[in-house]
Formats: C-alpha cells, structure tokens, sequence
C-alpha cells in the first residue's frame, strides 16, 4: 500500500508494549476529539485501533483510513488483543 508516497508494505505494532499512561490519555483525548463514542470499551473500536497504530508507528492516521477493510479488521484484532487478552 501507498499513502502519500510512503510505501507500507507491513505493520510493526510492537511498540504497544512501551506506551504509557500519558501516552493513553493522549490516546483517549484524541478519540473523544475524533468524535470517538462513549466512554465504554473504546478499546475495542475501529478508530481507537487506527490512533493507536498511527502513535506506535508513526504513520500518520490518515494512512489507516485507507487500509483495506479486512486489514483494517486485522490492526483492529491486534489492538483489541493487547489491551484485553495478553497478560
């Protein structure tokens, strides 16, 4: 995939494992800011997903709008995962 002449060919969201809690409130102020509903499980959204990959990344947000809708699904999963099921 293309955006903006940055060329992705993979997605390291590894860097999850070093966010912090500043880094979440950050995070969750800029999904209420995106018009992000409720205050419930915004974990397990489409765009929270996409501000996370976009901060851990450094890709800009932008970027992940235009991922195919199973990848989409995919970044989403993979977010979903860290936050409720590793331990």
């Amino acid at each position: 995939m293309e955006y903006q002449g940055i060329r992705v060919d993979s997605l390291d969201l590894t860097g999850m494992e070093s966010l912090t809690g500043r880094d979440l409130n950050s995070v969750y102020d800029l999904y209420a800011n995106m018009g992000g509903s409720g205050i419930i499980m915004q974990e397990a959204t489409l765009l929270f997903a996409q501000i996370i990959a976009s901060k851990v990344t450094g890709f800009p947000i932008e970027l992940f709008y235009i991922l195919k809708a199973g990848d989409s699904v995919k970044v989403k999963n993979r977010v979903y995962r860290f936050f409720f099921l590793e331990g």
